[in-house]
């Protein structure tokens, strides 16, 4: 609510560019390290009995998996390139829990901006077609619309934080 009292566009371009920018460096960083490191056999081992070796690239299941396997291997791709985890549970298991954090404050920082981008949008679209229309509220560019905009943000982001609770 309180970013959502930016009411220029203008204002909130520099701030677009920041997300879009913060998610090709994770990818291409993430594509990197993926090509150059080897699996973490240290934490494959107790867990699998996997030991180093020869790295197999399928397009099938190889030989002799069984279909649970098969499942945890599915799963686990769709953990690791599906987007940050955010159950609280898995900040437990991990050793080191401060690449949870990183990971949240990666994805939030470009959440918060794209929230703030389309808020800002829809509440423009709200008092221009509703509150201008229906309820004679002076346009954004006078002194009464300006603080008519500071009363308005806060009550678009309860509605949306209602309704966004309502459907998950």
């Amino acid at each position: 609510m309180f970013l959502g009292q930016i009411r220029t566009l203008a204002k909130l371009g520099h701030l677009g560019h920041f997300p879009i920018s913060l998610n090709v460096i994770i990818v291409v960083s993430t594509m990197a390290v993926t090509a150059h490191m080897l699996p973490n056999y240290t934490a494959a081992n107790p867990a699998y009995m996997i030991n180093p070796g020869l790295i197999l690239t399928t397009a099938s299941p190889p030989e002799g998996v069984a279909f649970q396997d098969q499942v945890v291997g599915l799963m686990q791709a769709v953990y690791s390139y599906g987007g940050a985890m955010l159950f609280v549970e898995s900040m437990s298991e991990m050793r080191r829990p401060f690449d949870f954090c990183k990971a949240n404050a990666f994805g939030s920082t470009s959440g918060l901006i794209a929230a703030l981008l389309r808020g800002n949008i829809g509440i423009k679209v709200i008092d221009t077609n509703v509150l201008m229309d229906f309820f004679k509220v002076p346009s954004l560019g006078t002194k009464a619309g300006k603080v008519a905009w500071c009363e308005v943000v806060p009550v678009y982001w309860d509605i949306a934080f209602a309704i966004a609770s309502a459907v998950a």
